[in-house]
């Protein structure tokens, strides 16, 4: 995560869905972590995984021009 930093994909409007579906993911899990309900965990941390590795993908900008 700390290389997506000075990405410039993470300053454009593209990263904004993908980044706030793995930001929403994360505060869910921790407040499951919280209550101590483990019974969602696996499936939020599944999907909080999945759009990790979308935003990761999308943060290479492959095929992307810039003009």
């Amino acid at each position: 995560m700390e290389d997506l930093k000075t990405k410039f994909f993470l300053k454009t409007n593209l990263a904004i869905p993908i980044t706030n579906a793995s930001r929403k993911d994360a505060i869910e899990l921790q407040s499951l972590a919280d209550k101590h309900d483990l019974s969602r965990f696996p499936e939020v941390l599944a999907r909080f995984r999945d759009n990790m590795e979308k935003l990761l993908k999308q943060a290479k900008m492959d095929g992307v021009i810039i003009t």
